[in-house]
């Protein structure tokens, strides 16, 4: 982990996760409106009608500027994904003909995480995001893409209550700038490497 910014004295830990590749359905609407759509994917509205279980966390990757620059415009852009079932991830069941849903390849990556609670406005998810990149430049740090996408990962119902809510901010890292203190034991690595399946994002990635 690397320390944060201070918080009621405590400084904040931003945890770095190696993830392997996975595979996600993505949409290009960050509403309600893809959340419906990769919901009705995942329920069987798809060519093989296949059911499958639903993963958290949805993870939003919003634009951190458009094609001319637009930091504010760019806020409102972005895609939903939810990541597929380990079960289905060699051969994911075609999205229908029409349907805004495509079948995306994740990278292995190796990711800084920075949560917070509360409501993922676009206001805090750029509070957050700063926050992350200031914690990463004080550890040396350095972010791949730091002016395109942010990632937001959110755990949580819509009817959930804001207080109660869990989201992440994740940027992906260099790996040859986290130093041994960082990774950690080489036991965490081993062992994320012998995994058999994970069922979300969040648990495909081991801490270091």
């Amino acid at each position: 982990t690397i320390d944060g910014e201070p918080r009621l004295g405590t400084p904040e830990k931003i945890e770095i996760r190696r993830y392997e590749a996975f595979k996600v359905a993505t949409t290009p609407s960050m509403g309600g409106v893809g959340f419906n759509s990769l919901a009705s994917y995942l329920f069987g509205a798809n060519e093989e009608k296949e059911v499958m279980a639903m993963t958290m966390p949805v993870l939003v990757t919003r634009t951190a500027r458009d094609a001319e620059g637009d930091e504010e415009r760019a806020g409102r852009m972005g895609t939903m994904k939810f990541v597929l079932p380990s079960s289905v991830t060699e051969a994911p069941p075609t999205p229908l003909e029409g349907d805004e849903v495509e079948i995306e390849h994740v990278p292995e990556r190796l990711v800084a995480i920075k949560s917070f609670p509360g409501l993922a406005t676009e206001e805090e998810i750029s509070r957050q995001t700063e926050a992350l990149l200031a914690a990463l430049k004080g550890a040396g740090v350095k972010v791949l893409n730091e002016t395109e996408d942010v990632s937001v990962l959110q755990y949580n119902s819509p009817l959930t209550l804001p207080w109660r809510r869990r989201n992440e901010i994740a940027l992906v890292v260099e790996e040859d700038e986290i130093d041994a203190e960082v990774h950690g034991e080489d036991s965490a690595l081993e062992g994320w490497k012998s995994r058999l399946s994970a069922a979300s994002w969040y648990d495909a990635g081991v801490r270091l």
